[in-house]
């Protein structure tokens, strides 16, 4: 008589390294998440005030959406602290990745790189 087998420990191991990759997909959506809620909030200022915001002109704080306010704040954080920590599982990970996830995490790092003087000034403006 066999014992009771609930799954297969190859079937555990594979459903363990899909949710790894799940996970990972979600982590390269990061850079350009944050790339996006900072825009998003800039291109918000820039309607409400007419024209692209600049230091002091329009106080952030004077908009009066602090969630948004306090998300574009994080954004600068949050993309300093996942790209580097991203591009290490890419270099780790290279194999196991799908070739989207990468691409996204391609995108949002040009993006974050290629819009430094751009970004640069709006972080100005967010923590006048």
């Amino acid at each position: 008589m066999r014992p009771l087998a609930f799954a297969p420990s190859n079937r555990r191991e594979k459903l363990d390294s899909e949710l790894d990759a799940i996970f990972l997909g979600f982590a390269f959506w990061i850079p350009l998440a944050a790339f996006i809620v900072l825009i998003a909030f800039a291109l918000f200022a820039a309607l409400k005030a007419g024209h692209w915001p600049y230091y002091s002109n329009p106080d952030p704080k004077d908009l009066k959406t602090p969630l948004l306010h306090a998300a574009a704040l994080l954004a600068y954080p949050i993309a300093l602290v996942s790209i580097p920590a991203c591009l290490l599982v890419v270099i780790a990970a290279w194999r196991s990745l799908r070739c989207r996830d990468i691409g996204l995490f391609m995108v949002g790092v040009a993006l974050w790189t290629f819009t430094t003087p751009v970004t640069g000034q709006l972080f100005g403006w967010l923590i006048d």
